[in-house]
């Protein structure tokens, strides 16, 4: 009996070698930065979970946790991950913008557009905070000024085609049907696969030809 116990163990740990058994922050920490790189989400999400359970200070595990939980699409535990991230290491811009991420997708445009403001202070013309800043003022409807934020992306960044991209959408919200065609246009020509861009390139393009798209 106790032969085959053992060999049920050692079956386990053959078939389970990255298991909890014995690790500390760090190995669930550096389990969660490989998953992250596989792309599995959800492990990567669990192993940082465990990884700040064990070390509620370290930093780079929230940080993962944050990541996971945004391309989970789970912006309530992303809210959660970057606002501890962000106290962890305050002098962080990517904390604030991954903070303002969460904001915005939770339709909290006002407590977005500060967190981004405050992101940017810390990397001045950062192109994606500049577009993530232009964002949310924009759904507050302060339009001029987010599209100020969004020119300010390109002229740092002229090849950021999703740059180009959130400027013509909003363009083409505001009716300026020329220059959405000419933004989307950027956006299609740097990157062929934003199929987003594509599709409002089509509806610009019938709308300044005077055609219902």
């Amino acid at each position: 009996m106790r032969r085959r116990s053992f060999c049920l163990l050692v079956l386990a740990v053959v078939l389970y070698p990255l298991t909890s058994f014995g690790q500390g922050a760090q190995d669930h920490l550096n389990l969660s930065t490989e998953r992250l790189k596989r792309r599995d989400f959800k492990g990567a999400a669990e192993s940082a979970r465990r990884a700040v359970n064990l070390d509620p200070n370290l930093v780079e595990a929230w940080q993962n946790l944050t990541q996971a939980n945004f391309l989970l699409g789970q912006y309530e535990e992303m809210l959660k991950s970057a606002h501890r991230w962000s106290e962890l290491n305050p002098e962080s811009p990517r904390a604030w913008n991954s903070l303002g991420v969460a904001y915005h997708n939770l339709r909290r445009f006002g407590e977005a557009s500060r967190t981004f403001r405050k992101a940017l202070e810390l990397q001045p013309d950062d192109p994606r905070i500049l577009v993530n800043l232009g964002e949310a003022p924009f759904r507050l409807g302060q339009r001029e000024e987010g599209m100020d934020k969004m020119r300010r992306a390109v002229e740092v960044k002229p090849n950021f085609a999703l740059g180009w991209m959130s400027l013509g959408k909003a363009q083409y919200q505001m009716g300026q049907y020329d220059s959405a065609v000419n933004s989307l246009r950027k956006a299609v020509g740097l990157d062929p696969g934003l199929g987003e861009a594509r599709s409002y390139l089509r509806r610009a393009e019938a709308r300044a030809k005077g055609a219902w798209p």
